[in-house]
Order: C-alpha cells, then sequence, then structure tokens
C-alpha cells in the first residue's frame, strides 16, 4: 500500500516538474507531451490503488465533499450545455471541440489527484509547488540573451521557452516569480539568501518583460502590490514598509536593466499603445526608449496593417472588442452555455489585418460559454475557498511559502482573465494547493 502510494505521488511529482515542456500539437501529430504521458500512467496506476489497495468510498472522503460537488457541478453543466448545443442547436461536434473538452478534464483531474495524494501530506505538498517552481532555470537566458537557442525563441525573438505560445510560458513564470519576490521581501536575518532571492526575482521580471505580454506583466505588477498588501500587513511597522518598497523598487529596476534593449523597446511599445496604435517594428528599432516613452504619450497616428490598409483609428483593444462580441451574441443567448464550441469567429481585425484568434480570450468568459452561469459559479467558489482557506491558515501561521501560494493564486487569476485556460494545467494545481489543509507546515 504504502509503496504503490509513494510511487503515485512520486509520479504527480516528476510529471508537474515536467509541464513547463508544452512543445508539439496533439491535434497534428497526436504525440502526446511528457505530462499527459505521466497522466495516464498515474490515472490506470491510481485505480488500481483506489480499486483494490483503499476503497472508493474512503478514497472520496479524503477530498472534502465540497470541492467535489463543485467540481461535478462544473463538468455537468458543460456537458449540459454541450448537449443543448449538438440535440437542440445542431451544432457538429468537431475534433478541436473534444481535444478542448479533453485538455479541461486532465487540468481538473490533476486538480483532483494535487488534492487526493496531497491533503494528507505536507511534506508531498511542499514538493508539488516546488515542482511548478522549475521554469526558474530560464534566468540563466537572461544573462546571456544572445546564447538563447533558437528553438526557445518565436520568429519575432519573443522567448516562449519549452512551448509554443508567450500566454502559456508567462503564466508558468509568473509561479516562479511570485514565489522569489514574496521571500525577497520578506525580511530575514540571512543576508546572503535574501540577496540570492532578489537577484532571482530580479531576472525572472526581465524575462517576463522580455516576453511582452500585456497581460503578464499587468499580473506581474498586480501580484508584487498585492505581495506588498500581504506581507506589510502583517506586523506592520514603517520601517519595514519602506524596506518592503524598496526591495520592489530594486527588483523592478535590475529587472529592467537586464532585460535585452531590444526587447525593452517591444515592451514599451506593447505596454503604452493600444492595439491600433502601435509603433510598427521598423520605428521601434530606429526609436531610442525615452523617444517610444514621449511618442506614446502623443501617438495618434494608426498604423497601416501588412496588407497596406489603415485601420479605424476608434477601435479599441482588440479584448474589448472580443468580450462584448461573445457576451452580446453568444452568452445572453445562451444561458446554459454551449459546450467547447467556443472558437467561434469574431470579426475582429488586428493591426496586420489579420482576424484574432478565435475564442473569448477570458476563461471566465470561457466558462459561462462553456457552462454558462453554473459554471462560472463552480469556479468562482473553488477560487473563494482557495484564498479563504489561505488566508486563514495565514492567521495562525505567516509562512513564506503559503505567502507566495496566495500571491502566486492572486497573480494567476489576474492573467487568466486574458486568455482561454481552462487546460492551464500549472494553474489547476496551484489552485489544488492552494485548497489544503497545510498541517504542521515549517
Amino acid at each position: 500500500m504504502k509503496f504503490l502510494e509513494k510511487t503515485n505521488k512520486n509520479i504527480l511529482l516528476i510529471g508537474l516538474a515536467l509541464l513547463s515542456y508544452r512543445v508539439g500539437n496533439f491535434a497534428y501529430s497526436f504525440l502526446p507531451k511528457p505530462y499527459e504521458l505521466l497522466f495516464v500512467v498515474l490515472s490506470l496506476l491510481t485505480i488500481v490503488y483506489v480499486l483494490f489497495v483503499t476503497n472508493i468510498k474512503t478514497s472520496i472522503t479524503v477530498i472534502p465533499k465540497n470541492i467535489l460537488v463543485a467540481v461535478c457541478l462544473l463538468v455537468g453543466s458543460v456537458l449540459l450545455g454541450w448537449g443543448i448545443s449538438v440535440y437542440i442547436n445542431h451544432i457538429p461536434t468537431n475534433l478541436n471541440m473534444l481535444l478542448e473538452f479533453g485538455t479541461c478534464i486532465i487540468g481538473l483531474i490533476t486538480f483532483l489527484f494535487v488534492l487526493f495524494y496531497g491533503y494528507n501530506d505536507s511534506g508531498i505538498s511542499k514538493k508539488y509547488y516546488y515542482a511548478l517552481l522549475v521554469p526558474v532555470i530560464f534566468i540563466i537566458f537572461v544573462l546571456f540573451p544572445h546564447s538563447t537557442p533558437s528553438f526557445l525563441l518565436a520568429s519575432d525573438g519573443n522567448f516562449v521557452g519549452l512551448t509554443t505560445n508567450v500566454n502559456l510560458i508567462s503564466k508558468m513564470l509568473l509561479i516562479p516569480a511570485m514565489y522569489f519576490i514574496v521571500h525577497a521581501i520578506i525580511l530575514t536575518k540571512n543576508v546572503k539568501m535574501r540577496i540570492v532571492y532578489i537577484c532571482i526575482a530580479s531576472l525572472l521580471v526581465s524575462l517576463l518583460l522580455w516576453i511582452s505580454s500585456r497581460g503578464a506583466i499587468l499580473s506581474l505588477f498586480s501580484g508584487m502590490f498585492f505581495a506588498f498588501l500581504v506581507v506589510a500587513s502583517h506586523n506592520f511597522t514603517w520601517k519595514k514598509t519602506f524596506l518592503y518598497i524598496g526591495t520592489l523598487m530594486v527588483i523592478l529596476t535590475v529587472g529592467f536593466i537586464f532585460t535585452p534593449y531590444s526587447r525593452k523597446q517591444v515592451m514599451l511599445n506593447r505596454v503604452l499603445n493600444s492595439d491600433t496604435h502601435q509603433f510598427s517594428q521598423e520605428q521601434v528599432r530606429s526609436m531610442g526608449l525615452l523617444s517610444i516613452i514621449f511618442h506614446s504619450f502623443h501617438n495618434t497616428a494608426v498604423q497601416p496593417n501588412t496588407k497596406g490598409i489603415v485601420l479605424n483609428s476608434d477601435e479599441k483593444e482588440t479584448r474589448l472588442q472580443i468580450w462584448p462580441f461573445y457576451i452580446k451574441n453568444i452568452i445572453i443567448k445562451n444561458p446554459l452555455g454551449i459546450g467547447p464550441n467556443t472558437h467561434i469567429e469574431s470579426n475582429v481585425i488586428d493591426i496586420d489585418g489579420n482576424h484574432v484568434s478565435t475564442g473569448p480570450h477570458n476563461t471566465f468568459l470561457e466558462l459561462l460559454l462553456w457552462g454558462g452561469g453554473i459554471s462560472l459559479l463552480s469556479f468562482v467558489y473553488l477560487l473563494f475557498n482557495a484564498f479563504l482557506n489561505l488566508g486563514n491558515k495565514l492567521k495562525s501561521n505567516f509562512n513564506p511559502m503559503l505567502v507566495s501560494l496566495l500571491v502566486t493564486l492572486f497573480s494567476l487569476t489576474i492573467a487568466i482573465m486574458f486568455d482561454d485556460s481552462l487546460s492551464l494545467y500549472c494553474f489547476w494545481a496551484v489552485l489544488a494547493l492552494s485548497l489544503l489543509p497545510w498541517k504542521n507546515i515549517e
């Protein structure tokens, strides 16, 4: 019994550590990634463990009943919406829908696995959290940007790591970033370790600036501000508060300095200008950093797209066009959802004159689309309980790791507002860790 249980816990640990490898598209190659392979093995061994070592009733009681009910309601509402979509609205099911639903289910089962194996074992739970910090290894490329292998970069020079898009790698990097930022600002007597935390946190900030995802940068700054509020409110003194502020400023400053110059230019252009007012790549390359900042405040010209067509200067940010489209045209008309059939053309044109990739680009809207209000409320219930659980734990044990976990969950919650993230496995793992009892943690 103990051997199989330990084996399963370690398989999950290895799987979480390998989550940073997301290269390839299963829809085209049908080749599973390392995590999915281990997920299948773990699923089979867990079935054996539940049926032949323990029993179903005992296993189910490990996870709190309210959490199981919320998960069942979430899945059930999606299936209901999907059924209505197929049998009433006569919308055919395609391969993409099946794959999206499948990845969501893998995420939910990952969530349950972390709860199941970590609920009564704070030691392994701590290791699961550390496994999610593995993307920190990418900071080496901030120190040697010109030595970064081409397979870690997109065609425009953006850092994507061992993934296929910036949205995914940025969310993965937010987890170690929040961990090291929190540990850097929490005062410790070990000065050397604090310097190490500050250095690592700075390089992670630099990597996130390199990626230039506005959603990730907003999540980073929101997480840092939230971390400051949480830490500063604990045993408040003005001296400590100013030290926290100073440390955060050092992290941001050093992070910005270490960001490659060309990526500083891209980042400032992305952050300071709306989608329809972005400077062209040629302009950005020829402008200094101060010039980009100055001209961004007075930027009224709209760049022509790659087809030579000048877009309407009154158009808003693309997401601010996508969200109302889905709300008005689909969500309001389908209160019970339509299942995973959410990649509907929004007819929103980007600065290059291309249709913006389909999908709501917001996980909360994605939930409304998949399963209506029941799906969204179930998810919000899980989030609320996770924040409540960590908040209560910190009242009696202000542990840096628990503070990091709370800040990480907050930062990721902001990040998933800008992307469809029901299949973001690392988020489901963080959510599960936030719901654990964390007994006898040091």
